[in-house]
């Protein structure tokens, strides 16, 4: 007696790719669940250590090099301040910094924090520079970032525009110039401790006023171990269950 094998489905191109593809992304489901179970977040970042014009509000720092004084600048319209210290002298920024400022800055403010970081971890944060000195001066005040004893420029007075229809009189800014909104990123190589800062300058002279804005400071660790080896792992079984599907087809 002859035994027949009765297909309740029968086999056919279409059903055959829909299997697979049903196992394919079964199998990419789970391997996306283990991979995610290691995400790499990103630590926000609250300076609260500073020398001079300083305020920190609401995720946002903003520093100045606005000095109270009786000079007839603008900075003695009080528009500027926005803690009501004066800022700090060179050699003091320095000295808080720890590192040696380029240029000739007279005065200015800073925040600072220490970050113990891995090799790859990456520290960013948003800006914008104002400034009311003329883009061709020749007191031009500049921002900075500081790590360790590295100084990296920011922006100076060549990187700003004219905000349009902006006068001293009536422009609530209240600045005249100042950048667009921009994204500092800094990706340390070696794991350690750093002592991490930012700060503006006013340069050869005390008299006309910038700031800087800053937000969404934060440090990003590099992904785990667990991480990059699910996403292998994912790879690698994709390629082998394509390379499957390719030679039975």
């Amino acid at each position: 007696m002859q035994h027949q094998t009765i297909h309740l489905f029968p086999e056919n191109p279409m059903y055959t790719f829909l299997k697979k593809s049903v196992l394919t992304s079964t199998a990419s489901l789970f391997l996306g669940s283990f991979i995610l179970s290691s995400p790499s977040q990103a630590a926000t970042i609250n300076f609260t250590n500073f020398l001079g014009d300083v305020t920190t509000s609401g995720g946002q720092t903003s520093l100045t090099n606005a000095f109270n004084d009786n000079f007839g600048s603008d900075d003695a319209s009080g528009n500027y301040y926005v803690s009501g210290n004066n800022p700090g002298s060179a050699d003091d920024l320095e000295t808080f910094l720890g590192v040696t400022l380029p240029g000739n800055p007279q005065e200015g403010s800073a925040v600072k924090t220490t970050l113990a970081a891995s090799a790859g971890d990456v520290f960013s944060f948003d800006w914008v520079f104002h400034t009311n000195e003329p883009v061709d001066s020749t007191f031009p005040d500049y921002a900075f970032v500081t790590i360790g004893s590295q100084v990296i420029p920011l922006a100076s007075i060549t990187n700003v525009t004219t905000i349009p229809g902006g006068t001293l009189a009536n422009n609530p800014n209240p600045y005249l110039r100042q950048t667009g909104n921009n994204t500092f990123s800094y990706t340390f190589n070696t794991a350690g401790t750093y002592n991490v800062g930012i700060g503006v300058v006013d340069v050869n002279d005390l008299l006309t006023s910038s700031g800087l804005s800053v937000r969404n400071a934060n440090t990003k660790p590099v992904p785990e171990p667990s991480t990059i080896f699910g996403s292998a792992i994912a790879a690698g079984f994709g390629v082998i269950l394509k390379r499957k599907q390719v030679k039975k087809a």
